[in-house]
Protein backbone atom coordinates (compact mmCIF):
# COMPACT_ATOMS: atom_id res chain seq x y z
CA UNK A 1 0.00 0.00 0.00
CA UNK A 2 1.06 3.55 -0.53
CA UNK A 3 1.85 5.89 2.37
CA UNK A 4 -1.31 7.81 1.51
CA UNK A 5 -3.43 4.65 1.86
CA UNK A 6 -1.79 3.80 5.18
CA UNK A 7 -2.71 7.26 6.48
CA UNK A 8 -6.27 6.97 5.16
CA UNK A 9 -6.74 3.50 6.67
CA UNK A 10 -5.55 4.72 10.06
CA UNK A 11 -7.88 7.72 10.07
CA UNK A 12 -10.86 5.66 8.92
CA UNK A 13 -10.14 2.90 11.41
CA UNK A 14 -9.94 5.36 14.30
CA UNK A 15 -13.08 7.14 13.11
CA UNK A 16 -15.26 4.08 12.56
CA UNK A 17 -13.95 1.73 15.24
CA UNK A 18 -12.85 4.14 17.98
CA UNK A 19 -15.24 7.06 17.25
CA UNK A 20 -12.32 9.47 17.03
CA UNK A 21 -12.95 12.20 14.47
CA UNK A 22 -10.32 14.82 15.32
CA UNK A 23 -6.69 14.42 14.22
CA UNK A 24 -3.53 16.45 13.68
CA UNK A 25 -1.16 16.11 10.78
CA UNK A 26 1.77 16.11 13.20
CA UNK A 27 0.26 13.19 15.14
CA UNK A 28 -0.10 11.12 11.96
CA UNK A 29 3.38 12.01 10.71
CA UNK A 30 5.01 10.91 13.95
CA UNK A 31 2.83 7.78 14.23
CA UNK A 32 4.15 6.42 10.93
CA UNK A 33 7.47 8.23 10.63
CA UNK A 34 6.24 10.05 7.52
CA UNK A 35 6.99 13.66 6.68
CA UNK A 36 4.40 16.35 7.35
CA UNK A 37 4.29 17.04 3.61
CA UNK A 38 3.33 13.39 2.96
CA UNK A 39 0.43 13.69 5.41
CA UNK A 40 -0.55 17.09 4.00
CA UNK A 41 -0.63 15.71 0.46
CA UNK A 42 -2.61 12.63 1.56
CA UNK A 43 -5.31 14.93 2.93
CA UNK A 44 -5.47 17.36 0.01
CA UNK A 45 -8.16 15.61 -2.06
CA UNK A 46 -10.15 14.75 1.06
CA UNK A 47 -10.26 18.45 2.00
CA UNK A 48 -11.40 19.36 -1.50
CA UNK A 49 -14.17 16.74 -1.45
CA UNK A 50 -15.45 17.81 1.97
CA UNK A 51 -14.77 14.44 3.59
CA UNK A 52 -12.57 16.24 6.12
CA UNK A 53 -12.50 19.80 7.40
CA UNK A 54 -9.26 21.48 8.38
CA UNK A 55 -9.57 23.88 11.31
CA UNK A 56 -6.56 25.58 12.83
CA UNK A 57 -4.24 22.96 14.28
CA UNK A 58 -6.30 19.89 13.51
CA UNK A 59 -8.75 18.38 11.05
CA UNK A 60 -12.09 16.67 11.55
CA UNK A 61 -13.60 13.78 9.62
CA UNK A 62 -16.92 15.18 8.40
CA UNK A 63 -18.11 12.32 6.20
CA UNK A 64 -16.56 8.92 6.93
CA UNK A 65 -18.65 7.18 4.28
CA UNK A 66 -17.51 9.57 1.55
CA UNK A 67 -13.95 9.16 2.82
CA UNK A 68 -14.31 5.34 2.69
CA UNK A 69 -15.59 5.35 -0.88
CA UNK A 70 -12.87 7.79 -1.89
CA UNK A 71 -10.18 5.39 -0.67
CA UNK A 72 -11.92 2.29 -2.00
CA UNK A 73 -12.21 3.80 -5.47
CA UNK A 74 -8.53 4.71 -5.58
CA UNK A 75 -7.29 1.42 -4.07
CA UNK A 76 -5.01 -0.58 -6.37
CA UNK A 77 -5.56 -4.08 -5.06
CA UNK A 78 -3.67 -5.84 -7.84
CA UNK A 79 -0.33 -4.29 -6.94
CA UNK A 80 -0.55 -5.89 -3.49
CA UNK A 81 -1.32 -9.43 -4.70
CA UNK A 82 1.64 -11.67 -3.93
CA UNK A 83 0.06 -15.03 -4.79
CA UNK A 84 -3.13 -16.36 -6.35
CA UNK A 85 -4.39 -19.74 -7.51
CA UNK A 86 -7.52 -21.81 -8.00
CA UNK A 87 -8.48 -24.04 -5.08
CA UNK A 88 -11.03 -26.86 -5.36
CA UNK A 89 -10.85 -28.26 -1.83
CA UNK A 90 -12.62 -27.83 1.50
CA UNK A 91 -11.53 -25.13 3.91
CA UNK A 92 -9.58 -27.45 6.20
CA UNK A 93 -7.61 -28.72 3.25
CA UNK A 94 -6.81 -25.15 2.14
CA UNK A 95 -4.97 -24.63 5.42
CA UNK A 96 -2.69 -27.58 4.62
CA UNK A 97 -1.61 -26.63 1.13
CA UNK A 98 -1.70 -23.92 -1.51
CA UNK A 99 -0.32 -25.47 -4.72
CA UNK A 100 -0.71 -23.62 -7.97
CA UNK A 101 -3.61 -24.84 -10.06
CA UNK A 102 -4.79 -23.86 -13.54
CA UNK A 103 -8.08 -22.01 -13.84
CA UNK A 104 -9.67 -18.90 -12.46
CA UNK A 105 -8.06 -17.88 -9.17
CA UNK A 106 -10.30 -18.08 -6.13
CA UNK A 107 -7.58 -17.77 -3.52
CA UNK A 108 -5.73 -14.46 -3.38
CA UNK A 109 -3.06 -13.53 -0.85
CA UNK A 110 -2.21 -9.86 -0.38
CA UNK A 111 1.04 -8.35 0.80
CA UNK A 112 0.80 -6.84 4.27
CA UNK A 113 2.25 -3.45 5.10
CA UNK A 114 4.32 -2.92 8.26
CA UNK A 115 1.57 -0.91 9.98
CA UNK A 116 -1.35 -3.33 9.52
CA UNK A 117 -0.54 -5.42 12.61
CA UNK A 118 -0.89 -2.33 14.82
CA UNK A 119 -4.63 -2.36 14.05
CA UNK A 120 -5.17 -5.84 15.51
CA UNK A 121 -4.81 -9.50 14.64
CA UNK A 122 -7.71 -9.41 12.17
CA UNK A 123 -7.81 -7.18 9.11
CA UNK A 124 -9.81 -4.04 10.05
CA UNK A 125 -13.20 -3.49 8.41
CA UNK A 126 -11.99 -0.42 6.53
CA UNK A 127 -9.21 -2.45 4.89
CA UNK A 128 -11.59 -5.28 4.03
CA UNK A 129 -14.07 -2.81 2.53
CA UNK A 130 -11.47 -1.10 0.34
CA UNK A 131 -10.13 -4.47 -0.83
CA UNK A 132 -13.55 -6.01 -1.51
CA UNK A 133 -14.59 -2.88 -3.41
CA UNK A 134 -11.86 -3.78 -5.90
CA UNK A 135 -12.79 -7.45 -6.32
CA UNK A 136 -14.39 -7.91 -9.74
CA UNK A 137 -16.39 -11.05 -9.01
CA UNK A 138 -20.14 -10.87 -8.41
CA UNK A 139 -19.92 -12.47 -4.99
CA UNK A 140 -18.03 -9.50 -3.53
CA UNK A 141 -21.18 -7.34 -3.62
CA UNK A 142 -23.17 -9.13 -0.88
CA UNK A 143 -20.13 -9.04 1.40
CA UNK A 144 -19.66 -5.32 0.69
CA UNK A 145 -23.31 -4.58 1.43
CA UNK A 146 -23.15 -6.44 4.73
CA UNK A 147 -19.91 -4.76 5.73
CA UNK A 148 -21.28 -1.33 4.80
CA UNK A 149 -24.31 -1.93 7.04
CA UNK A 150 -22.02 -2.92 9.88
CA UNK A 151 -19.68 0.08 9.44
CA UNK A 152 -22.15 2.90 8.77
Amino acid sequence: MTKKEIIWRSILHDTLENKKIEFTQKELASQFGFSLSTVFNALKALRQSGAIKVTGRHFIVRDAEKFMYFWATGRNLEKDIIYETRVNVAINEIKKRFPFSEGYANLIILKSDPYLASLGSVTPNVQTFADLWNVKEWYAKPFLDSLKNKMF
